[in-house]
């Protein structure tokens, strides 16, 4: 999490989601009155982490008590780079190119799930598809 009262943000990371290249991205941008999250080692144990932030639906991390977006803007993972640059249009900072930073090698996504596990895992994760407009076979719904 980023707090910035210069440019008048708060940045909320959402777990495996590209935050590491956004958190470096903004911090030679903040001020001696921002605040930067520096990680969470004593904070939480790695059970709790685990079950409170990676495996919790991320609609209860975004979402108020009606159901509404918490926020005034939610960038997407898929479409980062381009979430980015909105992002710093509307708090007027320089736009920039994201690094990759903290990357993963994995298989394809499609590759991880049979039929039992993409019932399990859309069950469980149901109000994020409906919720941030995702279809559980393909990711982000096409417009229209």
């Amino acid at each position: 999490m980023i707090v910035s009262h210069r440019h008048r943000f708060v940045f909320f990371a959402v777990p495996r989601t590209g935050s590491h290249a956004v958190h470096a991205a903004l911090r030679p941008l903040l001020g001696p009155e921002d605040w930067e999250q520096e990680g969470l080692e004593g904070a939480v144990d790695a059970a709790d982490f685990r079950e409170l932030m990676l495996l919790r639906p991320q609609t209860g991390l975004l979402m108020d008590e009606a159901g509404r977006l918490g926020m005034d803007f939610l960038g997407r993972y898929e479409t980062l780079q381009d979430s980015f640059r909105e992002a710093c249009q509307r708090i007027g900072i320089p736009e920039q190119q994201l690094a990759v930073v903290n990357a993963t090698a994995h298989r394809p996504w499609e590759d991880c799930y049979d039929d039992e596990a993409r019932t399990l895992a859309t069950g469980f994760y149901r109000r994020d598809f409906e919720m941030l407009d995702y279809s559980p076979a393909i990711g982000p719904r096409e417009p229209g």
